[in-house]
């Protein structure tokens, strides 16, 4: 059970974006249907034990990991016949609050490749 929780169709989300907005932004959500952002309880870890085993059962890959001091985030992705059909990313800066992004996607494997290569995030440990 949630502490909150919102669902957000992607083409409203898009609507919100101008029309110089990265173009991997809106390829993203033209092949999404919807976002899901969970904020859970986390004292007794019960929710992140849950996780793991959602990750093992659909066979959710790990896509990269970050840790620094007590955060941790994770991106996972769900992947059928070369077709992304779920992003998660996964994030906790304590042991007491978990939060899960969720993406329902139709990307193909490749343009999620491009798209992070096309990144130009930085991750530091400043």
């Amino acid at each position: 059970m949630s502490a909150f929780s919102i669902n957000l169709n992607a083409s409203l989300a898009g609507s919100f974006l101008s029309d110089d907005e990265d173009k991997d932004l809106k390829k993203l959500l033209k092949k999404s249907a919807d976002f899901k952002l969970m904020v859970f309880n986390n004292d007794d870890a019960s929710v992140s034990k849950d996780f793991k085993k959602y990750l093992r059962k659909n066979k959710l890959k790990t896509m990269a990991r970050v840790k620094s001091d007590n955060s941790k985030a994770a991106f996972y992705i769900l992947e059928e016949n070369d077709i992304v059909k779920e992003i998660i990313l996964r994030a906790n800066s304590d042991d007491d609050k978990l939060v899960l992004f969720g993406l329902k996607t139709n990307l193909t494997t490749d343009e999620l490749a491009e798209m992070m290569s096309n990144s130009n995030l930085k991750i530091s440990n400043n």
